[in-house]
């Protein structure tokens, strides 16, 4: 006790009394960021699709869409954090121009100053809120709706099937099968043992999203949706989303997995984007043909 009446004493504990304020403010700063990506406007939709606001969830949500209401087949497109609708450009504009319902909304926190990320469940709400909104206004009969979602879009897609939302494909790209998993691994893959010091920033945008990350888990979608058509596509060089993920999810719902080689996370349809069109208008296609 000596130690700490001593001049020496008093200069450690004040260095590590400044230490952990430090720490704290950089977890809660964190945290916040985290709920609150800086994410630059998506700017005009691409040529063919209107920008528009709808009500999703009691939450005016901006939309980019063509009329999917009198289209056969509608995509629902997601995109993931820190991304915004513009990731959908050019794949938007080209199922439009193919005959293509197409329907491309932004995602909380995402150019919305009073929302907030949700580790992928504020997402799936939003994902199955709009899917009863496209089917409300759709005027034909036997209309197929596919949501296609990247990185955290995807494992919304998933969580969104979970809820029950009404759709008859399921793509995704690059999801998480758990959330927690996930995490982890990035943390790790930025710096051995980050996951263990930066828990309290976990903690924090747990208690202020009022989400437990522990539970967000798309991989039980998957297996709710066992059977039913869906694909999952995973970058060959993915280092954020590892390939396991890929594989339980695929594995869970019984479907086909595509690895596009060369690639890294959510650029798929960058690297093979003609194969990537390809592949996501036959799969809506052959929707037509699964038992009404």
């Amino acid at each position: 006790m000596r130690f700490f009446r001593t001049r020496f004493g008093k200069n450690a504990i004040s260095v590590l009394i400044t230490v952990l304020i430090l720490y704290v403010f950089l977890c809660y700063s964190l945290a916040n960021t985290y709920l609150h990506p800086s994410v630059a406007s998506s700017g005009l939709p691409p040529k063919g699709l209107r920008d528009e606001s709808m009500i999703i969830n009691g939450e005016k949500v901006r939309i980019w869409s063509n009329d999917f209401a009198r289209a056969k087949n509608v995509l629902v497109l997601v995109h993931g954090y820190g991304g915004n609708q513009n990731h959908w450009k050019l794949l938007s504009r080209e199922l439009a121009i193919d005959g293509f319902g197409v329907v491309v909304p932004a995602m909380p926190g995402h150019e919305e100053a009073n929302t907030e990320t949700g580790f992928g469940v504020k997402e799936g709400r939003r994902v199955a809120g709009l899917v009863d909104l496209v089917r409300s206004k759709s005027k034909i009969k036997n209309q197929k709706i596919v949501v296609l979602g990247v990185s955290m879009g995807g494992a919304a897609s998933w969580l969104a099937v979970d809820r029950g939302a009404k759709v008859d494909g399921v793509i995704t790209e690059g999801a998480y099968a758990r959330f927690d998993e996930a995490m982890q691994q990035w943390f790790e893959a930025k710096l051995p043992g980050a996951s263990f010091l930066l828990k309290p920033v976990v903690w924090i945008a747990s208690f202020k999203s009022g989400i437990d990350p522990s539970k967000v888990n798309p991989i039980e979608g998957a297996e709710k949706w066992r059977g039913k058509p869906a694909l999952i596509i995973q970058a060959g060089n993915d280092d954020l989303i590892l390939r396991s993920h890929a594989d339980r999810l695929a594995g869970a719902a019984g479907c086909s997995e595509w690895i596009v080689e060369g690639a890294e996370h959510a650029s798929c349809d960058v690297v093979e984007h003609e194969l990537y069109l390809k592949k996501v208008e036959e799969f809506a296609r052959n929707l037509d043909k699964q038992p009404h």
